[in-house]
């Protein structure tokens, strides 16, 4: 999973999505960054985002659809962010 840089983006439209090793874009990633985007969010600001949530889907492993409302999973996986320093 990485975070791919989008060239041509329209207005509304990210600038980057995260997405699969196969090329196919994490469907709720991209809903979220879009909803970012259409809140006027700096797109520094959204590549951000997409890079800490392609760690939080990296900490999830294979666990992500099945464990999206953990609340446990997703106060650890905030702890690794701010162990790697990506979140301060």
């Amino acid at each position: 999973m990485h975070v791919r840089k989008v060239e041509g983006a329209g207005p509304g439209e990210p600038t980057v999505r995260l997405v699969e090793e196969h090329g196919e874009p994490v469907a709720e990633v991209d809903g979220f960054l879009r909803l970012l985007t259409v809140r006027e969010y700096s797109p520094n600001t959204v590549r951000a985002y997409a890079h800490d949530l392609q760690k939080l889907f990296a900490f999830l492993g294979g666990r992500v659809h099945a464990c999206a409302g953990d609340g446990v999973l997703a106060v650890a996986a905030a702890g690794v962010l701010v162990a790697s320093g990506s979140a301060a």
